[in-house]
């Protein structure tokens, strides 16, 4: 017998949770976006969608469309509520939920899930045929994000701890080192950035242990959290807190460091690619001969230049400053060394 998707979920939960899903929405929904909301297989949807239409006498409306199956369980039309959604307001809420699903982690998703389908009903014109249909015109590219489902616990408890103005007590293990650090944080702000949620917010004093204030507003990958818990103490959140001054005025995540201005050439499509993309509120750009396009813009880390400067290759030449020139010669003297060695080594 083959492995169940989902081993800890029985077939009574499945069958409620599709009923559910049809009776509150009133949408269609497909069978492969079915089998994958409740994580079984698309035999079982079908076996799901018959027990509930013998055993339980419920009309289930049934269309093929394009060679797909869809279901919907209609709903009778409900009194006109006091405030209606244009379908292009339904269709940003569509896009934000499809362009967040990587983030949300599978028990986020549902939960955004079960809010559009009561949304729906506020949408002008009865709203809900579109259903499924309607949330396919968007999507999102997945490659090297990350399953946030088991670290969901952690969100919602900073959630909380924001919300209450509680502080935390965390353990945090950093990239390269085995053991985690236990220390207490005031959580400000939850982002996301280049597919990863962040914490920003403020160390708090342990019990018992001196505070030293590091003099920067630290900020923690959540899925580096090993565990997260409210406790007792409150704080009052920080007037001189501004998370776009802090966060959003030079290029790089990383603080701490020197801020520089970096004058930069790029050629060809990666030009283009500059050109569509704002990397610092005072940058500028200007078009040179030969189709060189001349980027000035501030920076708050060093490395993450490096490695940005890096990644378009030899379409992008740094100008200045002399330190930043230094460093990407530097990455690529270790670079080329590392392949030299290996080809000897082969050889």
């Amino acid at each position: 017998m083959p492995r169940k998707l989902s081993p800890d979920t029985t077939y009574g939960q499945k069958i409620v949770a599709l009923f559910a899903r049809l009776l509150f929405s009133g949408e269609w929904h497909g069978l492969a976006d079915l089998a994958r909301e409740l994580e079984c297989s698309k035999q079982t949807v079908l076996r799901l969608v018959d027990d509930v239409t013998l055993s339980y006498r419920v009309k289930i409306d049934s269309d093929l469309r394009g060679g797909r199956r869809y279901w919907r369980i209609r709903r009778s039309v409900p009194a006109e509520p006091a405030a209606m959604l244009t379908p292009q307001e339904m269709d940003a809420l569509l896009m934000c939920r499809a362009f967040t699903r990587h983030l949300l982690g599978r028990q986020g998703y549902g939960e955004a899930e079960r809010a559009l389908a009561k949304t729906s009903q506020l949408l002008a014109g009865g709203g809900g045929e579109d259903g499924e249909l309607g949330a396919a015109r968007f999507g999102v590219f997945r490659p090297g994000s990350i399953d946030y489902t088991p670290f969901l616990g952690f969100l919602q408890t900073v959630t909380e701890a924001m919300r209450a103005c509680r502080v935390c007590e965390a353990e945090y293990r950093k990239p390269g080192e085995r053991r985690s650090k236990r220390f207490r944080f005031k959580p400000l702000k939850v982002f996301s950035w280049r597919e990863t949620i962040y914490v920003h917010g403020r160390y708090a004093g342990m019990p018992g242990q001196k505070f030293k204030d590091p003099g920067h507003d630290p900020l923690w990958a959540l899925q580096r959290f090993r565990s997260v818990r409210l406790t007792d103490v409150t704080f009052k959140p920080p007037a001189d807190y501004d998370f776009e001054r802090a966060l959003n005025r030079e290029f790089g995540l990383l603080r701490g460091g020197e801020r520089v201005r970096v004058m930069a050439d790029f050629t060809g499509w990666a030009a283009d690619y500059v050109a569509e993309r704002e990397w610092s509120p005072a940058q500028t750009l200007a078009w040179r001969p030969g189709g060189v396009l001349r980027l000035s813009y501030d920076a708050a880390s060093v490395p993450e230049v490096v490695s940005w400067v890096l990644s378009f290759g030899s379409l992008c030449r740094v100008v200045e400053p002399q330190a930043v020139v230094d460093a990407v010669l530097e990455r690529l003297r270790e670079v080329g060394g590392m392949y030299s060695q290996a080809r000897r080594e082969k050889g």
